[in-house]
């Protein structure tokens, strides 16, 4: 990737400056800030955050997309790094996890601090991935609906 500090949407974050792949799309209300690294043919939505404030990156991997709202960071000592053809749904949230090649994190999602999921999975709406959890590939993990 290389530096496209004109679009809208990315920010330097003192010397950290996000390494945008020149086929991303960013929407104009998305923040890309600091240690972000987008490869080619990512794309980040309206309202979604991705922000680097640490010496870890975040990386988006190629044909990846950060939908509406979602938020994604991590942590001193703790990188946030989504594989290829991966979909963070619109809502989610990660934080300092991996999340292996083709695999779909649902609406609403959340995976913490040092949780792996892994290739080709399937994460439903409203998951929550408590911190150092690691899950294989090809997994489908769905919410239990609360009963009325």
């Amino acid at each position: 990737p290389t530096l496209f500090s004109t679009m809208k949407g990315v920010y330097t974050l003192g010397s950290y400056i996000p390494k945008i792949a020149a086929s991303c799309w960013i929407a104009p209300n998305a923040a890309v800030v600091g240690n972000v690294i987008l490869h080619e043919h990512s794309s980040v939505w309206f309202g979604a955050t991705i922000r680097g404030d640490n010496p870890e990156p975040i990386t988006v991997g190629e044909r990846s997309n950060v939908q509406d709202g979602a938020v994604l960071h991590a942590d001193n000592g703790i990188p946030l790094t989504i594989g290829n053809g991966v979909t963070i749904g619109h809502q989610a949230m990660l934080h300092g996890c991996t999340i292996g090649e083709n695999t779909l994190i649902g609406i609403g999602a959340t995976v913490l601090n040092k949780s792996v999921v892994g290739s080709n999975c399937v994460i439903g709406h409203i998951v929550l991935f408590q911190r150092t959890k690691s899950y294989p590939m090809v997994v489908w993990w769905w919410a239990r609906r609360e009963k009325s």
